[in-house]
């Protein structure tokens, strides 16, 4: 078996277990802006649970960055937040927030039979790339290949 990820992270020791454990916690991660208090954050991985080598970090954002604009495309994210702009950022405002975001990723689930963190997976390199979309291969091999 091909292990991608000793490709894209050569000296992290423990990577495949560290990226399994942040890829385990796939969710939507709906966050209040440390510095202005009126936007929030939309995240699919915890980033203040994870750890990743000083080394890798910006290989490893832009890696998560790919899957997470191809991610956010696909359960039309953009309209779910436009439903949000005008509403207070508030703990219920948030949980709804996060909820409808929950409930688009099944639905896109349910109809493509695709597990979104499987494609995380495939997409740090700790799985092989079985069910990954061919648009999110092809950014992936332009970032690895530049």
């Amino acid at each position: 078996m091909h292990e991608v990820y000793k490709i894209y992270f050569p000296n992290w020791n423990n990577a495949k277990l560290a990226i399994n454990n942040i890829v385990e916690k796939f969710d939507a991660y709906v966050i209040t802006n440390k510095k202005d208090k009126n936007i929030v954050n939309i995240s699919f991985i915890p980033f203040d649970e994870c750890r990743i080598p000083p080394e890798y970090d910006e290989l490893f954002m832009e890696i998560y960055s790919i899957f997470s604009q191809w991610l956010r495309k696909k359960i039309n994210l953009k309209s779910i937040v436009n439903g949000f702009v005008d509403r207070p950022n508030t703990e219920q405002t948030r949980h709804e927030l996060r909820s409808r975001i929950k409930k688009a990723i099944e639905v896109f689930e349910n109809e493509t039979g695709v597990e979104s963190k499987r494609i995380l997976a495939e997409a740090l390199g700790i799985e092989i790339q079985i069910m990954m979309p061919m648009e999110l291969r092809i950014e992936l091999n332009a970032l690895i290949n530049a």
